[in-house]
């Protein structure tokens, strides 16, 4: 029942996000859009083309709900290229490294949203008011200090670092009660400089995923606003 539940907040999420193309780069879109728009957009950086994006935001739907493997998407998007025009000045698109982070990382902020969601539930909540901190297989530095690191889950901190809080980021969640975290107190990661924020453009706090309220900057170069506000009366 806990499995049907976050896969149906996971899938909502998916539903709802705003199919958005742009020929600018990943740092550029960071500078550009607040966070809470750019995790309800799902673009690829310096895809520009409205049918290429909604092609790609179909596969890695359809790979986040678990319908194709990665193999599949690859192979479905190498031959929708081959027959789309223009699409051949985006030869790195099928390359596996590039798919499988675009892949990897929208299935795991849909994982994460559903998670969060029934993770906050009250029920659970008064079970399980704490969440400690895996660190992935291979973690960079700044993830790998906060492993073991044990919060409160209305903590402030999880709104920018709750995983995936970074590109390629693998690291996980426990659920904690108190006993277990009074039992740990003292043995997690301390809190402190060591702990960085994210730099590289990426942020996401599932918190945000169903928030009804986003606004489009008007300072916003005018293509990228007009392609926003379109998405965002085709999702109304």
């Amino acid at each position: 029942m806990i499995k049907d539940a976050i896969y149906s907040a996971a899938d909502a999420f998916l539903s709802r996000r705003l199919s958005v193309g742009t020929q600018m780069g990943t740092k550029a879109i960071a500078g550009a859009l607040q966070a809470k728009l750019r995790q309800r957009a799902f673009f690829s950086a310096k895809v520009g083309e409205a049918r290429i994006v909604a092609a790609l935001r179909e596969l890695s739907d359809a790979y986040s709900s678990g319908r194709i493997g990665r193999a599949e998407a690859r192979s479905r998007l190498k031959e929708f290229l081959e027959q789309e025009p223009g699409a051949a000045e985006l030869p790195r698109l099928a390359k596996t490294a590039r798919l499988n982070l675009i892949l990897d990382q929208n299935a795991r902020m849909a994982a994460a949203v559903g998670r969060w969601q029934v993770a906050m539930d009250k029920d659970v909540m008064e079970r399980f008011p704490y969440w400690r901190y895996i660190a992935g297989p291979k973690p960079r530095d700044s993830h790998k200090v906060l492993d073991g690191l044990i919060l409160r889950k209305d903590d402030p901190f999880w709104a920018s670092h709750f995983p995936p809080w970074e590109f390629n980021c693998d690291c996980d969640l426990e659920e904690v009660d108190e006993e277990e975290a009074a039992a740990a107190a003292g043995e997690a990661a301390p809190r402190g400089p060591a702990m960085s924020e994210p730099k590289s453009g990426f942020e996401f706090n599932p918190a945000d995923a169903f928030d009804e309220k986003l606004e489009v900057d008007p300072d916003l170069p005018d293509d990228l606003r007009r392609k926003i506000e379109e998405a965002m009366r085709g999702a109304a």
